[in-house]
């Protein structure tokens, strides 16, 4: 596969990438209410979205519509811009908006939320047809979506579907949705070329992240060594055979993060061991050192495809702070907390 990047995607990409929020942009909007926010988003590249669904929607439900929507345009847009070889980069790494839907679908059964509901949570992106995710949030239960995916084996689902009926938990759902997404994954980067080697890097850094939260559920959810270790993948880029198998023996949660604040994060992990464990905010801070890794992307050969995938993480990262900085108001969560959070 021979990926390059032409002059015209180039400079589509520059000009987006210069609308990018910045950290005097988030600053800004931490001194703000929400209906300040809404109209200062307007003026940021988000009125189009925030128009459309005004009429309907006010305050964090219609930033969060509006967002998610401009993220969905945003990659399609990438996509449409680029040559056939960069297409197949990108559909890969779309296909993970998939698997995001159809979480948010079943969750929003589990949650026993209204179609209108899920749907405005919904990245409007991916493979999967728009009529299809449609179909799928109009069904009755977890169960129901499982069995009309179609992208996915209904076999597959077995046993996430029988320790779903025993303890009412997604957990298992949710990993085999992961497993197909990168097993597929993890096939093709087998054949990327060096040029976009960065992001083969980041993709299997996450699968790497993956496994650490991975393994920190189902320890926490009793599961037994082999159970766990059926939902690994051996295949990322710093956790590798041995060391998995090192972490499989950890006898509790807190023996786990023990092991793995002596291991290659131990940067993100060492300062949750040496206080008291708060698995929420481990979980959110790997999340954050994953997309502050992406951050570097475009500024390391910039007129190369590095450039394009970079741009998509860097978005990704702005709609998630937004995302953090809106529900924190909403919540009334201090600045302080934040200022912590936020990736800029």
């Amino acid at each position: 596969m021979n990926i390059e990047f032409s002059p015209y995607t180039f400079a589509r990409v520059s000009v987006m990438k210069s609308t990018l929020l910045k950290k005097i942009h988030y600053d800004r909007m931490l001194k703000m209410k929400i209906s300040e926010i809404t109209k200062f988003l307007e003026e940021m590249g988000y009125s189009k979205e925030i128009n459309e669904f005004g009429i309907e929607l006010e305050g964090a439900d219609l930033i969060e519509t509006a967002i998610s929507r401009n993220l969905g345009s945003t990659l399609e847009k990438l996509y449409n811009i680029s040559n056939d070889e960069m297409k197949i980069v990108m559909s890969k790494y779309l296909g993970r908006k998939d698997i995001w839907n159809v979480k948010t679908i079943i969750r929003g059964k589990y949650s026993g939320l209204e179609p209108h509901e899920i749907r405005k949570l919904i990245v409007p992106v991916g493979l999967i047809k728009k009529n299809k995710i449609e179909s799928l949030i109009q069904l009755e239960s977890v169960e129901d979506v499982l069995r009309n995916i179609d992208i996915i084996d209904i076999k597959l689902f077995k046993p996430a579907i029988d320790y779903y009926d025993t303890t009412n938990s997604l957990l298992m759902i949710e990993n085999t949705l992961d497993q197909f997404y990168f097993a597929d994954l993890i096939e093709f980067l087998k054949s990327v070329p060096e040029s976009i080697s960065l992001f083969r890097d980041f993709l299997l850094m996450e699968i790497d992240i993956l496994n650490i939260k991975n393994m920190i559920k189902l320890k926490r959810a009793k599961q037994s060594e082999k159970q766990i270790k059926a939902q690994l993948f051996y295949c990322g880029l710093k956790l590798n055979k041995k060391i998995l198998d090192k972490l499989l023996k950890a006898k509790d949660i807190n023996g786990l993060i023990g092991m793995l604040a002596d291991g290659p994060y131990k940067k993100i992990i060492e300062p949750f061991y040496k206080e008291k464990i708060n698995l929420l905010d481990l979980e959110v801070a790997m999340d954050n050192y994953l997309l502050s890794k992406a951050r570097f992307m475009p500024h390391v050969s910039p007129l190369s495809v590095n450039g394009l995938l970079g741009y998509m993480f860097a978005k990704e990262i702005e709609i998630k702070n937004i995302h953090m900085i809106v529900r924190a108001k909403q919540l009334d969560i201090g600045e302080k907390f934040i200022v912590e959070h936020l990736i800029a």
